[in-house]
């Protein structure tokens, strides 16, 4: 079977007498590819089978959304937009709530570590940025548990600051890098062993 103004193909699937007999055919996409049109498509009872997937799906999104079929891209954008919103005011109150708690935080000996909760690796950054910023004589560990694990920020103005962090990832079984004064990662150690490793190797 040819069809005119389309390209033809030997053989690529099963032979029919007229175009009626494919029955549904659906395209699915198409890309330009080596100066033509790559298509993908679906046909007969793939096509059904597609077409029943896709029906099914929308009726899913739009019971999630309470918006109708023909209306769930826009509540879709709504959702997006009022959780960025959300982000957005809750990063404010994480903002203040670190604020809060650099305002009764004092360095000992140059050294500072500061154990918090629910701190993503972002916070934590930000929080090790705020400290230094406070105290910038001396080097800041921040650090936040995640899973029999802590992720760490450290901050510091100490020029050996790679050599030491790569000398704590060895004693607390971490990983993690950086540069220009701070470094991040996660150790594999409980709380007591990152304090004592943490002032071990920034009192050499």
């Amino acid at each position: 079977m040819t069809i005119p103004g389309c390209d033809r193909c030997a053989c690529c699937g099963t032979h029919v007498r007229r175009s009626g007999e494919i029955g549904m055919f659906k395209i699915l996409d198409a890309s330009k590819h080596r100066g033509g049109t790559r298509v993908r498509f679906v046909a007969g009872e793939r096509a059904r089978r597609d077409y029943e997937w896709r029906v099914k799906e929308i009726a899913k999104v739009s019971a999630l959304f309470s918006a109708k079929p023909h209306e769930i891209a826009k509540a879709a954008e709504n959702f997006i937009e009022e959780g960025k919103a959300k982000d957005q005011k809750s990063a404010q109150r994480t903002e203040r709530y670190l604020k809060f708690v650099a305002a009764g935080l004092m360095p000992k000996n140059g050294l500072l570590k500061v154990f918090e909760d629910d701190l993503s690796p972002f916070e934590l950054k930000r929080f090790a940025g705020m400290l230094k910023e406070k105290f910038p004589e001396s080097s800041v560990g921040i650090f936040s548990p995640i899973e029999g694990a802590f992720n760490y920020v450290i901050a510091s103005s100490e020029p050996e600051l790679l050599k030491i962090s790569k000398s704590l990832n060895a004693k607390l079984n971490g990983r993690g890098g950086g540069r220009d004064g701070m470094v991040q990662g996660t150790y594999r150690a409980d709380k007591k062993a990152i304090e004592g490793a943490f002032d071990e190797v920034f009192s050499k």
